[in-house]
């Protein structure tokens, strides 16, 4: 799940842009918040990026998964996301997202938006959490490697192996956007959120963030 919204404030002459970036994946987040940082000029190392091998057949792509195969693509996922999340053994034997997101702690992040920007820099701001049209959280349950399947996809479930829980925080987009901007700005949104878009578009338009 992934949601970006960019906003240029029309009340504010020659503002720069606002971009708020949702990112529900646990495995994701951290790394969205690493890019993020180098947008703001927070960070000076590059961050981390995963060589992904298309899934169509041609001679071409062929060749390019027989030279970086499956099994080490996989493993260099370990490598960097190893980094990021702590095991904390429950006699369930569950994973827990290291980035300890709740509705409390992403909404007290998503305040800064009612400040307008003070400087010329673009803002860049990422939260870890899903969006959706109430305020609300939901369950990731699968293997770890389920998670990385296409470099972050989450498909392949196998209820074999052990699974790892990650509760994720869902954040009322509607109210966010009514509360933080006016009419006069230009929002622009940008949703891959595996059908959560149409009952999301519904409540914005119902709730008349739309208007906005």
């Amino acid at each position: 799940m992934f949601e970006v919204m960019g906003v240029e404030r029309r009340a504010h002459k020659n503002t720069p842009w606002e971009i708020y970036a949702f990112e529900a994946c646990p495995l994701l987040a951290h790394q969205t918040q690493l890019v993020v940082d180098k947008l703001n000029g927070l960070s000076l190392d590059e961050p981390v990026s995963f060589k992904e091998v298309p899934r169509m057949h041609n001679h071409v792509l062929l060749a390019y998964e027989k030279n970086f195969p499956w099994s080490r693509r996989l493993g260099f996922y370990f490598e960097q996301f190893e980094k990021i999340l702590v095991r904390r053994i429950s006699t369930k034997g569950t994973y827990k997202n290291i980035l300890e997101s709740s509705i409390d702690k992403v909404r007290e992040q998503m305040l800064i938006a009612r400040a307008p920007i003070e400087d010329t820099r673009n803002r860049y701001m990422s939260f870890a959490a899903g969006v959706g049209p109430e305020d609300s959280f939901f369950e990731m349950k699968w293997h770890l490697s389920n998670y990385m399947n296409g470099g972050g996809n989450i498909c392949g479930i196998d209820y074999g192996t052990p699974r790892h829980v990650f509760q994720i925080p869902v954040i009322n987009l509607s109210n966010w956007i009514k509360n933080s901007f006016t009419k006069e700005d230009y929002i622009y949104v940008k949703m891959d959120i595996e059908g959560m878009e149409f009952s999301l578009v519904e409540t914005l338009y119902l709730s008349g963030a739309l208007d906005y």
